[in-house]
């Protein structure tokens, strides 16, 4: 059992810290080790989680499968923080695409951004805001991508996340239109 709460918390560090394979490594064994013995309550944010650091590997075939699983698994088990978790990498899919629908990323984020809004996520809500802003920028929306990149920048400076402080302001300055 405790595999499931090390590899949950230890996989997402690894990723954040540079080292993804490594990082994707212990999420793959974490979901796997949680589908062998039953899905337990945080079993989607994990798919979420391994989701996420796909979309940092640039494995999008992937991505779009773990978000599939993870929506569903966080409405059966009545956990709407991580169905927000989940609509967001929804998000993450389609604005990554070459083909970006600013409309349905939009849509995704919103639905997370509402979700995360009222349980109060303030991370996550920045999440949504950085990439909202991102989203925009890619389709030449100049100012509502200023709006929300620096409705990022001043959540994660509030909240002390330096290391998202540093990517959104990078965004803010030269946006990657990715």
């Amino acid at each position: 059992m405790y595999l499931h709460y090390i590899g949950a918390a230890l996989g997402p560090a690894y990723a954040a810290s540079g080292d993804v394979h490594r990082g994707i490594a212990v999420l793959e064994d974490t979901v796997a080790h949680d589908r062998r013995f039953g899905v337990t309550p945080d079993h989607a944010l994990i798919v979420a989680s391994l989701g996420d650091t796909y979309v940092m590997a640039g494995r999008f075939g992937d991505v779009a499968v773990q978000a599939e699983q993870a929506l569903p698994i966080a409405r059966a088990g009545n956990e709407p923080g991580h169905e927000a978790y989940a609509r967001r990498l929804l998000g993450e899919i389609v604005r990554h695409r070459p083909a970006l629908d600013v409309k349905t990323a939009e849509r995704h984020y919103d639905d997370a951004l509402a979700l995360a809004t009222e349980l109060g996520m303030r991370p996550l809500i920045a999440h949504c805001h950085l990439g909202l802003g991102k989203a925009y920028w890619r389709t030449d929306k100049r100012e509502q991508a200023r709006e929300h990149l620096s409705s990022a920048t001043t959540m994660y400076r509030d909240m002390g996340m330096t290391y998202w402080i540093e990517r959104a302001e990078t965004e803010v300055k030269t946006p990657d239109r990715s």
